[in-house]
């Protein structure tokens, strides 16, 4: 990991960190989350200057399509616990889609290794080896 770009590493491991321990949170606040991630993702991966396999640069894309769309969708209702009958289906669309993405932007994250052990190690003071 190039230390010029530490600080980037360390917010997006942290705004996982985060996700993890806000998956009861509202949807909206999931979803805004989960493109702060996707951004930090994308922001680093482009700024690497390491080439980024085709099919990854159109997850990327496939991630800010969702994203987009997860926004799109969102009425407040869905996050109101007396609504949540009325809101079960279109709720649970969009749920699914949050975990494909989820999903997609932790494939990146792995795959180019944008966050390592020294990382995590920092964030939560345990050592991950």
């Amino acid at each position: 990991m190039n230390n010029n770009r530490a600080g980037m590493p360390f917010i997006l491991a942290s705004s996982l960190l985060a996700q993890n321990n806000h998956l009861d949170d509202s949807l909206l606040a999931r979803i805004n989350l989960t493109s702060l991630i996707s951004t930090i993702t994308r922001a680093i991966l482009n700024a690497s200057g390491k080439p980024i396999a085709r099919e990854d640069l159109e997850l990327m894309e496939t991630t800010t399509l969702n994203i987009s769309a997860l926004r799109d969708s969102y009425e407040p209702f869905m996050d109101d616990p007396e609504g949540a009958q009325a809101s079960g289906d279109k709720r649970k669309t969009s749920e699914k889609l949050l975990d494909i993405t989820r999903y997609g932007i932790i494939f990146l994250i792995t795959k180019y290794e944008l966050i390592d052990s020294n990382v995590m190690k920092t964030i939560q003071g345990v050592d991950w080896e």
